[in-house]
């Protein structure tokens, strides 16, 4: 057998492996494995809906109606300060996941990625959460507004019988007090965004299939989609930041929140670090 000849069939060898690779990455099951996964959402009919600015739709149903409103006035302006969709209201037409921290006094970071390419806006100036400026509001509207915020969510049963009164003149007097809608309407008017202007940088990182196949499979082995929606920090946290993390996939939305602070021993803290690390943002950032 020639020098030649057995250059040629190791050439012939090396590519067939290549091949091989190539076709067992784009074979692969590169999906997020969802069967009998625990609070996997559908997602909602919309249609005559108009009550869609609440950051996890599926939730209206399962929080009360406090922390309805905390979502709703905490998660609806985080998505729009970093242009991101609401990916708990439909299917967005590729399989995509997104990571979301916000540190007390941190730094805030978006990351996202689906099989082509990884996102990664970091924000760089300004307010994530536009302040509230009541001289905005005319005299009345104050007054309105500081007593939704004092007297909306409060248990009446509890009051005195001289606050009561109190509560039953003014929405005898104003009934859109009774309102959660004319509620939010003032809170709305109420914000600056302009003062403390948010802005981020943002910068997109191409992945290649085997980089997005080992990126699901480090997902799967998380076990993400059996934890419950929300995990709370063993320890009482004064000034925390948890963490977010989503999937939007053909028929199933998920989504997972860890209050407080990360939780280390949580595999997908682990996961959510590697995408932080991946990123290049170690050095600024640890969960």
């Amino acid at each position: 057998m020639t020098i030649r000849y057995v250059h040629i069939i190791s050439l012939f060898i090396a590519y067939l492996a290549i091949t091989s690779c190539k076709f067992n990455s784009e074979q692969a099951n590169c999906s997020l494995i969802a069967t009998n996964g625990v609070d996997m959402y559908d997602y909602p009919d919309l249609a005559g809906k108009n009550d869609t600015d609440i950051y996890v739709y599926q939730l209206k149903n399962i929080l009360n109606q406090h922390d309805s409103f905390i979502y709703v006035i905490s998660g609806v302006p985080y998505l729009n300060q970093f242009n991101e969709p609401n990916l708990s209201l439909s299917y967005i037409g590729t399989e995509t996941f997104r990571f979301s921290y916000v540190p007390w006094g941190g730094t805030p970071i978006n990351i996202s990625f689906n099989k082509t390419e990884l996102t990664v806006k970091v924000g760089n100036k300004g307010s994530l959460y536009p302040i509230s400026n009541y001289d905005k509001l005319d005299s009345i509207e104050k007054v309105k507004l500081h007593y939704l915020e004092r007297f909306f969510f409060s248990n009446k049963d509890q009051f005195s019988e001289r606050k009561r009164q109190y509560y039953d003149s003014l929405v005898d007097k104003y009934p859109e007090l009774s309102s959660i809608q004319y509620y939010k309407s003032l809170y709305d008017k109420s914000l600056d965004y302009d003062s403390e202007k948010f802005s981020y940088t943002e910068k997109r990182i191409p992945l290649t299939m085997i980089q997005y196949c080992a990126l699901i499979d480090s997902l799967n082995r998380t076990g993400f989609v059996n934890l419950p929606w929300k995990m709370d920090y063993p320890e009482a946290v004064t000034d925390g930041g948890g963490y977010t993390f989503e999937a939007n996939m053909k028929n199933k939305y998920k989504y997972f929140v860890c209050v407080g602070l990360p939780i280390d021993t949580l595999p997908l803290t682990r996961f959510c670090q590697y995408l932080i690390d991946f990123s290049k943002l170690d050095k600024k950032i640890r969960l």
